[in-house]
């Protein structure tokens, strides 16, 4: 990933470094000149992409916490990739008072989902194999090929397994409910 521009004194020819270390230039002259000035104005699009994806975009309570720390440390700036953690949200004086201990006191006494019961309970009268199965991919999130690597089987052999535990589930689920 590009993060950093050409620097203008070295755009007068343009550099292509391959993934397998093969290296590419496109050197000055008549017809070349459009073609520098175009490859490097793709690049310098990838690098503002790069730089603007590369940090998470606050959302609207975040945004909203940001401007209490802001007020709270005046003359202070937060460092410029700042996220706002849940350890920030419950470092208060009181923690008693804290509308975030609350909302998270609140989220932590929810009932618990019964589709996600009855998934577990239905995932449990699967074979051993089957479960384990279902645990690398779907929950530790293991791929495929890593899967089969472990197993010593062929990536084929587990996606087939896995879209027949699928539908057994998929059965399973819809005679219980």
């Amino acid at each position: 990933m590009l993060f950093r521009k050409t620097p203008t004194s070295e755009r007068g020819n343009y550099v292509y470094r391959f993934s397998d270390g093969m290296v590419s230039v496109i050197a000055e002259g008549d017809e070349a000149a459009v073609w520098i000035k175009s490859l490097h104005s793709f690049d310098d699009a990838e690098v503002y992409n790069n730089i603007k994806n590369s940090r998470p975009q606050l959302e609207s309570w975040q945004k909203k916490a940001l401007e209490e720390w802001k007020a709270q440390h005046p003359g202070e700036e937060p460092e410029k990739n700042w996220n706002l953690s849940m350890d920030g949200l419950m470092m208060t004086e009181n923690p008693d008072t804290s509308t975030y201990a609350k909302q998270l006191a609140e989220m932590a006494a929810e009932e618990p989902d019964p589709l996600k019961e009855l998934l577990y309970e239905i995932l449990s009268r699967l074979p051993e194999d089957d479960q384990e199965l279902y645990r690398l991919y779907y929950v530790e999130g293991y791929s495929q090929e890593e899967i089969a690597e472990m197993k010593d089987v062929s990536q084929n052999t587990i996606s087939k397994k896995l879209r027949r535990i699928k539908k057994q589930l998929t059965e399973m689920c819809r005679n219980a409910v």
